[in-house]
């Protein structure tokens, strides 16, 4: 039995009966798992981490050609876009590729559905189709300044190799860069020429990796010339202080004194 012991309350005053004994207690801690449930649980969790990753990876692969499909039909539609740069023919390959893709996408099957490669498979094989078109446009767009800054060149360098100040550099080097100059722009003008006759849905023959290069050659020629050094004048040697003077060479002539009442007085003859 457990005993009680009686007790007064001290704000009611009346007495209380207090119980004392041994309660048991069963302490269970939650969470803890055995190894081999711990080992279990982590593959399980990395498991679902590579589903969760294949998925996404899945969705951005159907995303990347769906979009591109309709971004590239749009713009082979468009004049300001890629229109002017793609043959009717090439156009309409691409267009029907475009249009049957889309058609794949939907009829996909719920039971066999389309996997990461099958959707990277026909995104490189569009853009591999397409990227020559995107180049040509590129191309188009940046000849103009190409062609304008090799040309600035060539007339800056023809007008600095004529400039009085350089006279001290060799006549043969001034006349080799001015002869560099007027080939480097015959040549500019002939394939300039020629690139203003090929379509714009074919590959250019003036592109802007040639330009660079052209400009990059003209550079390394003159500009070693055009940079010589200015020489040092001759230095002059000063004569000694000691130095007597030359004979048959004559003294100045000394200037006459006066005397203490202005009057010039006479130099003594020796």
């Amino acid at each position: 039995p457990i005993p009680c012991v009686p007790w007064q309350s001290q704000t009611s005053g009346q007495y209380q009966r207090r119980v004392h004994g041994e309660v048991q207690v069963l302490a269970s801690c939650l969470g803890i798992m055995t190894d081999a449930r711990l080992a279990s649980a982590m593959q399980l969790e990395q498991k679902m981490m590579r589903v969760d990753r294949s998925i996404k990876e899945l969705m951005f692969a159907r995303d990347q050609v769906e979009g591109f499909s309709y971004s590239l039909r749009d713009s082979l539609e468009d004049p300001s876009a890629l229109k002017e740069f793609v043959s009717p023919a090439i156009q309409k390959e691409l267009l029907d590729q475009c249009e049957k893709l889309t058609y794949w996408m939907e009829d996909e099957d719920p039971d066999k559905p389309y996997t990461k490669e099958d959707y990277l498979t026909r995104y490189n094989k569009l853009k591999r189709q397409s990227d020559p078109i995107w180049v040509r446009r590129k191309q188009f767009e940046g000849r103009p300044s190409a062609v304008q800054q090799l040309k600035s060149k060539i007339v800056k360098y023809m007008a600095n190799i004529k400039d009085p100040s350089l006279i001290f550099i060799e006549e043969e080097k001034r006349a080799s860069v001015y002869k560099k100059c007027e080939e480097m722009d015959a040549w500019l003008i002939e394939m300039d020429i020629k690139q203003d006759k090929i379509p714009k849905y074919e590959d250019p023959v003036l592109t802007l990796e040639i330009l660079a290069q052209k400009n990059r050659e003209l550079s390394i020629f003159a500009d070693p010339i055009l940079n010589t050094p200015r020489p040092e004048p001759p230095k002059e040697e000063a004569a000694p202080a000691d130095a007597k003077p030359e004979a048959g060479s004559s003294a100045p002539p000394e200037q006459p004194t006066e005397d203490s009442s202005g009057n010039p007085q006479a130099m003594d003859e020796s």
